[in-house]
């Protein structure tokens, strides 16, 4: 066999175990949209990150992964001096408070996105999101949204449990957060 034949076979083999490990890695994405949008008269210098509300008291156990992936990302961004959680005592004058309510839990069918593919099966999350002053005035509302769509191609194992995606919907709100405190819009449709 000459040498050329085996390079060649030596790429096909790296990109086809290449698309394999993308496909393996399943297809999450994230969808924001912002309804309300005020600048605050000065960057805020801390954020306190309040218990989410959970439209379904089944769910309840989710809450304390959304709250991780919230106040993990938060403190890795460091859009803001310091993250509170939980709130001891009175909230500083200088900071926001961030709370919200997850109106949609969606657990999927993990046979269905193994043998359909193509979104069938997904999980997903959803909620609203609001950040207020110590006054109590809203300074942002916003919609946010995360799906998991399976991996391996076009159906897929489940790489990703509800928790995991509660976990990365947190991470999620974070970053939005985070752009509204330096000046970013929050719209943002991705897919990772």
């Amino acid at each position: 066999m000459c040498v050329a034949t085996r390079t060649v076979r030596g790429v096909i083999l790296a990109a086809a175990l290449g698309l394999l490990l993308v496909a393996a890695g399943g297809c999450t994405g994230s969808h924001v949209q912002a309804k309300k949008t005020l600048t605050p008269a000065q960057k805020p210098s801390a954020i306190v990150v309040q218990d989410v509300a959970m439209y379904d008291k089944m769910w309840d156990h989710l809450v304390p992964h959304f709250q991780k992936g919230v106040v993990a990302k938060l403190k890795e961004l460091q859009s803001f001096e310091s993250v509170i959680y939980p709130l001891e005592g009175q909230m500083p004058n200088s900071a926001v408070a961030l709370s919200g309510r997850i109106t949609e839990v969606e657990k999927g069918n993990a046979a269905l996105r193994w043998i359909v593919g193509f979104g069938a099966g997904q999980e997903r999350v959803k909620g609203t999101f609001f950040i207020r002053n110590v006054q109590g005035e809203e300074l942002l509302e916003f919609e946010a949204e995360e799906t998991y769509a399976g991996g391996l191609g076009i159906g897929g194992a489940g790489f990703v449990d509800i928790e995991d995606l509660m976990l990365k919907f947190g991470e999620s709100v974070a970053k939005r957060t985070s752009r509204w405190a330096e000046g970013k819009p929050i719209e943002v449709t991705t897919v990772k």
